[in-house]
């Protein structure tokens, strides 16, 4: 029994063994959180989209088209945003499946 209860305590002490927490709830709760405001984002993308295959069709054909109208939000601003919070999101699932 001895023997047993040394060999797990230098198991324990090894340096190259180490059990962290994981915190699965909480990742969990931060990717709902990003998906939730990707889709408020898509929403907004598609209503522009849809304003302009009413509007200005080229618009949409054309991104530099796209960027130089001043009269409307910009679709480049809200691109970027997308772009951003893809990345984060794509960063916090990585780190929420057990390696």
């Amino acid at each position: 029994m001895a023997q047993t209860r040394r060999a797990r305590e230098a198991h324990l002490l090894n340096d190259n063994f180490l059990m962290c927490r994981g915190f699965a709830f909480l990742h969990s709760r931060v990717l709902l959180h990003r998906q939730d405001e990707l889709a408020e984002m898509e929403k907004q993308l598609l209503a522009m989209d849809d304003e302009d295959a009413e509007n200005d069709k080229l618009a949409l054909q054309s991104r530099r088209r796209d960027d130089q109208r001043p009269d409307q939000p910009s679709r480049k601003s809200l691109m970027e945003r997308i772009d951003n919070k893809l990345k984060d999101y794509g960063k916090t699932s990585d780190t929420s499946t057990p390696q």
